[in-house]
């Protein structure tokens, strides 16, 4: 209609023109399909033959990259998970308590931590590890483990994350010195936790599947009373829980197929 009135406002010749031109145009058009009707047919059937090969080529695709997408969310989510920040640190001051002597400085020089006394620097200890990290890729962090109010030590043996394992010296305050705890050391990546007087264990296997696990230490021993395992299948994942039972040993809790929403956000 547009048109239309553009064209009137120009003259009737110009109009019968126009009406005229269209009239060749359609009888062309109608003489061109009628002799090539059989190659518009054959035309047709090859373009139906490729919209439906690329509908399932991209259906394909979009199926591929939306498990690829999930596979990622959930190692980043559980990356997210076990990630903690620590300072490079070379040398820690340890404060005094009841329990202990005066504030302790604590360094760390190559394979070698020596613990000073702060207010003489009379040296107190010194401690030997072996790992196969630079100078520069090692470092020291006081974390108070066995939660007995008292700081202890831990000297980082790998690098970057995830699973960093540590050397771990728990401090005795009946003689007063840092004793190696080999049952801390084996842990990967723990993280005591305070409030619950626990501490929490992660491990990745790959890039989605993983294991966390969360002990307590009682009475100088370090007792494992929870075990989650995630393991992918297809684009699921399979979510297993044990839990200390009576008998002390850990039992099956739940064991199912989760998406990686629910894991993403359990992990959260």
């Amino acid at each position: 209609m547009k048109t239309i009135g553009v064209v009137e406002n120009k003259g009737l010749a110009v109009y019968v023109k126009m009406i005229s031109f269209a009239a060749v145009c359609a009888a062309a058009t109608l003489l061109l399909t009628a002799c090539s009707g059989g190659a518009d047919s054959s035309t047709s059937e090859k373009s139906n033959e490729t919209s439906a090969t690329t509908v399932a080529s991209t259906t394909e695709t979009t199926t591929s990259t939306s498990e690829s997408a999930a596979t990622t969310t959930v190692a980043q989510a559980l990356a997210t998970s076990a990630q903690t920040t620590v300072p490079m640190q070379k040398e820690v001051l340890i404060a005094s308590s009841l329990k202990t002597i005066p504030e302790m400085n604590v360094k760390l020089d190559g394979k070698k931590i020596s613990v000073y006394r702060s207010d003489d620097n009379t040296l107190l200890q010194e401690l030997e590890f072996q790992s196969d990290l630079s100078d520069d890729q090692t470092y020291l962090e006081t974390e108070d483990f066995d939660f007995d109010g008292q700081d202890d030590l831990r000297v980082n043996l790998t690098a970057g994350t995830p699973n960093v394992q540590y050397a771990v010296w728990l401090y005795d305050t009946d003689t007063n010195e840092f004793v190696y705890n080999s049952a801390f050391s084996a842990l990967v990546s723990p993280v005591p936790d305070a409030e619950s007087h626990t501490i929490k264990s992660f491990q990745h296997v790959s890039a989605t599947d993983s294991i966390s696990e969360i002990y307590q230490y009682n009475e100088g021993n370090l007792v494992i009373v929870q075990r989650v395992t995630i393991t992918a299948e297809g684009d699921q994942f399979r979510y297993v829980e044990y839990q200390i039972g009576e008998s002390g040993d850990l039992v099956k809790q739940r064991d199912e197929l989760l998406s990686a929403e629910e894991i993403q956000s359990m992990t959260a």
